[in-house]
């Protein structure tokens, strides 16, 4: 423990400070594995070791107390001295990613420092002066330009990255690949996307739909359906001023996907753009379509939008999670039971080609006695075509044979 203290990276270590921060990162992310064998820390523990680290980065105590509280408490945890190890070298890469970062800005800090002297020196005192109240005018320039500008979190200091680099989380070749493109694509969509549409060889595809795929959001099938069939061009815009987004525009009249045979148009047009930025994915998307076209065959027609209503959820519930594939079927019962059931959450809770007695439209009456009835051989119910009344006095409540009219008449 004491030979990470001391082994400090010194201002010499860094040759260039633009990329003092990121020299800093990757061979500590290569260095820092996860510990083997190491149980699932408490949160209070995690929260007393990163307060030591917020009390070093605000320099309320030196590195080497630092390291000292979070080996003591990592120490009190009753763990193996293999995963307190591993822990607190984890920690330890953290303090030395601080460190590192201050070491390059009192670098990028020095030159200017030097220029000031310089000219103090050239000029005179009048010179020093106005140099001196212009350097404080654009300091404070700066520093409210800066104060304006969205500060950026420290994620090596956030909960959920500390406990990814102290228990790691195994992914998927292709899931690896599919997070390290959305990863970078995120610091800028706008330009990703912009990029994207003007190469050649760009598949057609609603604009709204690659800014959704750039960044990782389901695809609105609707929208290029409807696309595939418009004749306008998608002139819908967005601008952003601070937080505020204002649209601008106007786009057809969705036609929304109804049928087999629309979903696999939107479907084949969808695949194209995600091979188009996702090559890697072209054996998850083509074992995908095979899956929701197995449902489309095993369901009478009536039945099919409930299988693009299961196809919604899946690609939704992929997009918001980043260690599934659209080929992990066996993760999708409950949607498939949602959706495809006859009681599932999803329906109405009867199949689509039935109706009950309440959906019948009411039977229309002949003005006509019924003769059944007032035979008391009739069965139809209220669904019969004659009025139960009686076939003499036509009064409701007695058959013909007890009429009081019946002596009276002389008849039947």
């Amino acid at each position: 423990m004491s030979e990470h203290g001391s082994q400090s990276p010194s201002p010499e270590a860094n040759v260039s400070p633009g990329t003092a921060d990121s020299a800093s990162r990757e061979p500590a992310a290569e260095r820092t594995s996860p510990p083997p064998g190491i149980s699932e820390l408490q949160s209070p523990l995690v929260a007393k070791c990163s307060e030591r680290v917020d009390e070093y980065k605000a320099g309320s105590i030196q590195k080497g107390e630092a390291i000292y509280e979070i080996q003591s408490t990592l120490a009190a945890s009753g763990e193996s001295s293999e995963a307190i190890k591993a822990a607190v070298e984890s920690y330890v890469t953290i303090l030395d990613q601080h460190e590192a970062k201050m070491v390059a800005a009192l670098k990028r800090g020095r030159p200017r420092r030097r220029e000031t002297r310089d000219h103090g020196s050239d000029g005179d005192l009048s010179c020093s002066s106005s140099s001196d109240s212009s350097s404080s005018r654009s300091v404070s320039l700066v520093s409210r330009a800066a104060s304006r500008k969205k500060k950026k979190v420290d994620e090596s200091n956030l909960p959920w990255v500390i406990r990814n680099r102290l228990f790691g989380s195994e992914l998927r070749p292709e899931l690896r690949a599919t997070l390290d493109l959305l990863q970078a694509w995120s610091a800028n969509p706008k330009q990703v996307k912009a990029s994207i549409v003007n190469t050649p060889k760009c598949p057609a595809f609603p604009d709204s739909e690659w800014f959704n795929l750039v960044q990782g959001k389901p695809i609105n099938l609707d929208n290029v359906f409807s696309g595939f069939y418009s004749t306008s061009t998608d002139n819908k815009r967005t601008e952003s001023i601070g937080e505020i987004e204002l649209k601008f525009g106007t786009k057809d009249v969705t036609k929304p996907v109804t049928t087999h045979g629309d979903w696999t148009i939107a479907f084949d047009l969808t695949r194209d753009a995600y091979l188009f930025t996702f090559a890697h994915r072209a054996e998850e998307l083509k074992q995908y379509q095979r899956y929701i076209l197995q449902q489309f065959a095993t369901k009478r027609d009536s039945e099919h939008p409930r299988v693009i209503a299961l196809d919604k959820a899946i690609r939704k519930r992929i997009s918001e999670r980043r260690d599934l594939l659209l080929s992990d079927f066996d993760q999708f019962t409950d949607l498939q039971t949602m959706h495809l059931g006859h009681y599932g959450a999803g329906n109405p809770g009867r199949d689509s080609g039935t109706t009950t007695s309440a959906d019948k439209p009411p039977v229309k009456k002949r003005n006509e006695p019924c003769r059944n009835w007032n035979n008391g051989v009739c069965n139809r119910g209220k669904g019969c075509y004659y009025l139960h009344v009686c076939g003499i006095c036509l009064q409701k409540g007695h058959t013909s044979d007890k009429c009081p009219r019946k002596g009276a008449s002389g008849g039947s």
